[in-house]
């Protein structure tokens, strides 16, 4: 069987000498190595063994307070010295005398945690004084919400063992806020001052109830806050968003390049007549000279004549001469250009 572990809340808190707490009060540390102040479950613990966190709303509900210890005999140095016999009572700062902090009593004795009666501290001198520190109280650490949990201890506030014990050694109590435990040696030692510990409470203008901000997250064992692994979190989701998103640009990038364009397939197929004429074949005459016909027609030289000096050309359906008869044919069938009568040819004509 494993030895206690110094970094759990275990062990039986008390009020007074004999009388134990309610169990929704649990230990700001291990009773196995040595008595401890007692807070509410989930607050924080402290400077000066007092505590603070939210109970109920309105006004009171930013509690800072003194419960009890983990000696049964209320003699421990961590035993919180509330001047007044009930099971907890509220702190309140002293206005007109910084660092000064005055206990305010509570209406029924309740035995569990709630918001705190009107108290105010104007004058020190008729006000119930606990204890003279910061106006502004250091926090050691953050409890969790049952007995056989992990502490969230804040920097420089480590626990160490003390020494001559052994951490797996000793008899430890149960895990219930009811249990016993035996401790020995001296409390659990802070790692000193070396860090920045958190602060909380303050004063309040009327109601008796210190409040004040967290300013650093607590830290587990392991030395990593909470923040921290937050941030990590997150910061391991916005990147993993990122690469996906630029994951489906690549592939929507690469799909647009492999599609085809359509003003390539209109060019390819835009003009199917010239298509199927560029595959005709060219017809050819006997002798393998290729003639094309625009219309059907043959082809007529003379319509490709110019009138020249002393002759004229007739028109399309006319008669025309035998010499240009004649010359026609040479044309057709040589391939001479058009002859011009000079002058003093009409004689020969018939």
């Amino acid at each position: 069987m494993s030895g206690p572990n110094i970094f759990l809340s275990n062990g039986t808190c008390y009020t007074g000498p004999g009388q134990k707490l309610h169990e929704s009060f649990i230990p700001c540390g291990n009773a196995a190595f040595g008595h401890i102040t007692c807070c509410g479950a989930g607050d924080n613990c402290l400077a000066n063994d007092a505590c603070w966190g939210i109970h109920g709303t309105g006004y009171g509900s930013s509690l800072t307070y003194m419960a009890g210890c983990t000696d049964p005999e209320y003699k421990d140095p961590s035993c919180p010295k509330k001047i007044i016999a009930q099971p907890w009572v509220a702190l309140t700062h002293c206005e007109s005398s910084p660092g000064v902090w005055a206990v305010c009593s509570q209406i029924n004795n309740p035995t569990t945690l709630q918001p705190g009666a009107s108290c105010s501290c104007t004058n020190t001198a008729s006000a119930t004084i606990a204890f003279s520190d910061a106006a502004v109280l250091s926090s050691s650490a953050s409890l969790p919400r049952a007995t056989g949990e992990s502490i969230q201890y804040f920097p420089g506030y480590y626990p160490t063992s003390p020494p001559g014990s052994d951490p797996t050694s000793g008899v430890g109590g149960d895990n219930t806020g009811g249990g016993s435990s035996v401790g020995g040696g001296d409390n659990p030692s802070p790692t000193g001052p070396g860090g920045s510990p958190n602060e909380t409470g303050g004063s309040s203008p009327s109601g008796g109830n210190g409040a004040g901000n967290v300013n650093n997250p607590p830290q587990s064992a392991s030395g990593m806050s909470s923040r921290t692994k937050t941030v990590i979190g997150v910061g391991v989701g916005v990147g993993v968003a990122f690469l996906l998103a630029l994951l489906a640009v690549c592939l929507y990038r690469r799909r647009r390049r492999r599609v085809p364009r359509s003003d390539e397939g209109i060019a390819k197929t835009s003009n199917p007549r010239m298509s199927a004429a560029s595959t005709t074949p060219t017809m050819s005459e006997a002798d393998g000279r290729p003639i094309s016909e625009a219309d059907g027609k043959a082809a007529r030289p003379w319509s490709m004549r110019s009138e020249l000096e002393g002759s004229s050309v007739p028109a399309a359906g006319q008669p025309h001469h035998a010499g240009a008869s004649k010359a026609d044919a040479n044309d057709a069938e040589g391939g001479l250009s058009p002859v011009a009568e000079l002058p003093g040819s009409e004689g020969w004509q018939r």
